[in-house]
């Protein structure tokens, strides 16, 4: 049978918050810039790389921030948007 651990909680200062996720987003942006991929990338792919349900890069591409390319069929959206999305992006 599972028995599930106590939740714990962390205490942290907002400032500190804001660094760590100022080193995520760093190392998201540095991930794809070296990747040797494709420039382009899934929605599954988008979701992953902006941390993003599938309704929202749903509702973005409606609303005209996300821009996606067909090809060969598939949906596709460029890797460059994503870079320009999470250097926008407020923490």
């Amino acid at each position: 049978m599972y028995e599930s651990s106590p939740e714990k909680f962390i205490l942290i200062k907002p400032e500190e918050l804001k660094a760590m996720m100022g080193k995520m987003k760093e190392d998201v942006l540095e991930e794809l810039r070296s990747d040797i991929s494709p420039e382009y990338l899934s929605a599954k792919d988008v979701e992953k790389t902006l941390s993003v349900s599938h309704g929202t890069v749903w509702n973005w591409t409606k609303r005209g921030i996300l821009h996606p390319v067909k090809i060969e069929g598939r949906v596709l959206y460029e890797k460059w948007e994503m870079l320009k999305i999470l250097n926008e992006r407020k923490i």
